[in-house]
């Protein structure tokens, strides 16, 4: 026997080590992938903040997998790396783009890593365009894909289900926004999949066909119940170019394709014009008075069009001007707005929000991001995609094939007319640069079967796998941290509502590294301190180390962030209630008021803290002067920042022993918001200047009972109101006794 075949029987004898080898992991990637199509369906549960963060951050982990799990693949199998293709050049150079900005960005760091109600940052997006890479590299078969792409619509099925049963239980005011949080954030997410499911359904036969149809039905009703306008009208525009290019490229004759296509064009115009004459107002009147009408309707048909979006979107002309090339980096249009506002116009009436972060146009939103290289290149990935498209319909001599196609361009056609009056979000960004892939993938569809194959050694793919697993695991950790000390922000609020005892402790958990999200931590923690705090005066020695400890923070937010107005705010309120322990705190609370308004004028905010600032001084002329400047920029439909502007105009005059006028402000204040009583400042005011004999008016009195009995065991409020008590007989009206009831 030969040496050769005395070795061949030892090495068949020996039991061999398995390994994984290059085709084992395209199915753990295609695993994984499908996990990641799950993250719409996550709760928000895990932490206080909007589901963004948790079915954002879930889905960027799972890509940082894929990755450490495809890198290998890629680097030692061609058949797995990326095209080269014009789509994949374009989007990888609109990933570039994003990062060449950064150094020229206003805020670099935010711009990098976004607002975690946002997540659409650069660090996102190289996210995306890291799925997008994959997906086009890994699944090149048509089964794959259509495995891909059908649990992709069963997902959005569930969602869309579960929006519907929300309008169902409330169809004439009733919010839907389904596990996505907002109504123009399901609609973002469920367009695409209409025409997914179009895509799937071309050529199809038997029960798969009617499943398809129902994604399709649902997925649509959901949106137009949802009220999103331009989600609707993306829809309907949608619809008009997938009925034309279903019928262009259909068998029929030229005559009839001609006839049809006219009239599914008409169709859009008619329906504009039916909605234009719904608007005229005699019909408007006669509707509105005589019916109960659904808010969806109410929304679509008759709200104001567009007036908040065309003042946006010169706020965001008026930042291009002045920063054209590279533009203000990533989340960088909240410091326009605030900049641009201006009260003496109709500003204040046309706006209700807090905070403005987007022009709510995709175009400007990246134009003001990244200037003309960063809307070219965006602009480039859909002039690649449709110029593939029609090529591949022009060279495909199969009518289905030609339909699919057509769908498939209807993706984008949705996406693209959905954010003329809407930004990107993350949901959205997982269907579109999936969408991407498959355009990419579409021109080589091979069939790669699923084997798992056994070697004698580990091979150099195996250590690569370790090291790209072990540098993925990095990467999902910083993806996962934010969630984690999420969780620890929602445990603190909740100390806030009971002993307070780890307080301080809980805070030092949430802010510890790594966290890419921590600014937005610290301010939300602020506004929470600040309820629980300032309307009812909780001291306590855990709250003073609470509120030190979030000081010293928020500070350094408002350092870190100087042209932010949130942190500026922030760190001017939790020094004023620092104050109530160190004094000395009231001067750092006074900067950052005046550090505001020097940054930005024309808001309210700034005059606001400044004249809290001044009562606690007892300079009620100077806050009442303050106060006065704030109600003039104040946005005219925000009743909650009004009633706290008149209710600190009434403190103030509790402050001047000028009774009548505060019961007026009282009265006024309790008229635009039922719960002002949650502000116990003006009983404690009122406290220190009511003198023996003093006369208040019923309605005051009221508010007093009211006051008492939310906050009878606050140790403040309590000697407040016994003060009074003393001074002079309020009486209580559902027992008749001389006392405030105490609840």
């Amino acid at each position: 026997m030969g040496k050769k075949k005395r070795l061949k029987l030892i090495n068949q004898s020996i039991p061999q080590v398995t390994t994984l080898d290059h085709s084992v992991l395209p199915v753990l990637i295609f695993i994984v992938a499908l996990l990641a199509l799950f993250s719409p369906l996550l709760p928000s549960s895990a932490s206080y903040f909007s589901m963004t963060l948790t079915q954002a951050s879930v889905f960027q982990a799972l890509v940082a997998l894929m990755l450490g799990l495809w890198l290998p693949l890629m680097l030692t199998k061609r058949q797995y790396r990326p095209r080269r293709d014009p789509v994949t050049l374009t989007v990888l150079v609109f990933g570039l783009m994003t990062l060449v900005s950064l150094p020229f960005s206003l805020d670099p760091d935010l711009s990098f890593g976004s607002q975690l109600w946002r997540l659409t940052g650069v660090w996102n997006t190289l996210h995306y365009v890291a799925w997008f890479l994959i997906l086009s590299s890994v699944l090149r078969s048509r089964k794959d894909w259509h495995i891909f792409l059908s649990v992709s619509c069963a997902i959005a099925t569930v969602v869309s289900f579960y929006g519907l049963k929300q309008w169902l239980d409330d169809p004439i005011s009733g919010l839907v926004y389904s596990t996505l949080g907002n109504q123009s954030l399901l609609t973002a997410y469920l367009l695409p999949h209409i025409f997914i499911a179009a895509f799937l359904l071309v050529g199809q036969r038997g029960w798969i066909k009617h499943y398809y149809w129902l994604v399709i039905l649902v997925c649509a009703s959901t949106v137009l119940v949802s009220a999103s306008r331009g989600a609707v009208l993306a829809l309907i525009v949608s619809l008009a170019v997938a009925g034309t290019g279903l019928i262009i490229n259909s068998s029929w004759s030229r005559k009839r394709r001609l006839i049809f296509v006219s009239i599914i064009l008409a169709l859009p115009i008619l329906a504009i014009g039916v909605i234009f004459l719904l608007r005229a107002p005699a019909i408007k009147e006669a509707i509105l008075t005589n019916y109960r009408v659904p808010r969806f309707i109410e929304r679509v048909v008759y709200r104001d069009i567009g007036t908040d979006r065309k003042r946006l979107w010169s706020f965001a002309w008026r930042g291009f001007i002045a920063r054209p090339v590279f533009g203000w980096g990533n989340d960088s249009f909240g410091y326009l707005y605030d900049y641009h506002f201006d009260p003496t116009k109709d500003d204040r009436i046309i706006f209700n929000e807090h905070w403005q972060d987007r022009a709510h146009n995709q175009y400007l939103d990246t134009l003001i991001s990244y200037g003309v290289i960063g809307l070219v290149s965006f602009l480039a990935i859909w002039v690649t995609v449709f110029y593939s498209l029609a090529q591949t319909i022009c060279r495909t001599t199969s009518v289905k094939d030609k339909k699919r196609l057509a769908m498939l361009g209807t993706v984008f056609v949705a996406y693209l007319v959905f954010i003329l009056t809407m930004f990107d979000t993350p949901s959205q960004l997982l269907v579109l640069f999936a969408g991407l892939a498959l355009v990419v993938s579409r021109q080589e569809q091979v069939k790669v079967e699923p084997s798992i194959e056994f070697g004698g050694q580990i091979s150099q793919r195996a250590v690569l796998l370790v090291v790209t697993l072990s540098l993925s695991t990095i990467v999902i950790w910083i993806n996962l941290a934010p969630v984690v000390r999420a969780a620890s922000i929602q445990q603190a609020i909740i100390q806030l509502r009971s002993n307070r005892s780890e307080l301080e402790s809980l805070l030092a958990k949430a802010f510890r590294p790594p966290n890419m999200y921590i600014h937005e931590m610290r301010y939300t923690m602020v506004t929470e301190v600040q309820k629980y705090h300032e309307w009812a005066q909780l001291r306590s020695p855990e709250m003073m180390a609470g509120i030190r400890y979030l000081a010293t923070q928020a500070e350094m937010s408002a350092n870190e962030r100087p042209f932010s107005t949130c942190h500026q705010i922030s760190a001017a309120t939790v020094n004023r209630l620092l104050a109530a322990y160190e004094p000395e705190a009231l001067d750092r609370s006074e900067k950052y008021a005046q550090r505001l308004i020097d940054l930005t004028p024309n808001r309210f905010d700034g005059y606001l803290e400044m004249a809290e600032v001044a009562i606690l001084r007892d300079n009620y002329d100077r806050a009442l002067e303050l106060l006065t400047e704030a109600d003039q920029r104040v946005y005219a439909r925000r009743t909650d920042f009004r009633a706290r502007i008149l209710l600190l105009m009434a403190t103030a005059r509790a402050g001047q022993r000028e009774f009548d006028l505060m019961t007026e402000l009282v009265a006024e204040a309790e008229e635009l918001d039922p719960n002002a009583y949650f502000d116990a400042r003006p009983v404690i005011v009122l406290a220190r200047t009511i003198q023996a004999g003093d006369q208040l008016d019923d309605s005051l009195v009221d508010f007093i009972d009211r006051v008492a009995g939310k906050y009878s065991l606050v140790p403040d409020v309590k000697n407040a109101l016994e003060i009074i008590r003393q001074a002079t007989i309020v009486p209580t009206h559902d027992s008749g006794s001389t006392q405030p009831e105490i609840k």
